[in-house]
């Protein structure tokens, strides 16, 4: 025969990305948690190997990938992945989400940055964080308020790097007011 038929697929589907298991189901993100990095799937058939390409961070372009929450303040963020797959479809996923704090995420914050803060500063703060939540956990709102706050007043007073010491200050005091029992600020549209 003088014409060949050959078959060829084509992929019209673009690639999407979800939240790690565990995060998507409140859409709240702890302080403390480590980097995330949301996997990413090509619908079956598709021609694979889904990548993150761009990324936007409350509007403004970011390196793509982790998203580290202890470099965000608290509260709603939207996170926008520029997805591409190998036969070059596009895909724009947004992700809006709440950072919130906890006394577990500033123990892990504590744990993440014990190189910068020193052995003995770390330890110091720990066991002022522990003593804090000990209250809280034995219903002792006012000790653990009156704890927070002397976390809050040892960190601004032995943590040397600014960044770290803004951070850890301003998520002791959000544990504060948790503990007070005032209600948090309204956080709709996550998803």
């Amino acid at each position: 025969a003088q014409f060949r038929d050959f078959p060829i697929r084509i992929d019209t589907k673009a690639a999407t990305a979800a939240w790690p298991t565990g995060v998507g189901a409140t859409n709240k993100i702890g302080h403390g948690l480590a980097n995330i990095t949301p996997p990413r799937t090509d619908v079956a058939g598709g021609s694979g190997s889904p990548a993150v390409r761009e990324a936007w961070l409350d509007g403004t372009w970011v390196y793509p990938l982790p998203l580290d929450p202890s470099k965000l303040s608290l509260g709603k963020h939207t996170w926008t992945l520029g997805i591409t797959d190998v036969a070059g479809n596009g895909n724009k996923v947004t992700f809006t989400f709440n950072v919130t704090t906890s006394f577990g995420d500033i123990d892990s914050l504590l744990t993440r940055n014990a190189t910068t803060l020193g052995a003995d500063t770390t330890a110091a703060l720990k066991a002022s964080l522990a003593a804090a939540k000990a209250k809280a956990d034995s219903g002792d709102a006012a000790g653990a308020v009156a704890g927070l706050e002397a976390f809050v007043s040892q960190v601004r007073s032995t943590v040397s790097n600014a960044t770290l010491r803004d951070l850890l200050a301003t998520d002791g005091q959000e544990v504060v007011r948790q503990q007070r029992g005032l209600p948090a600020p309204a956080v709709d549209g996550l998803g």
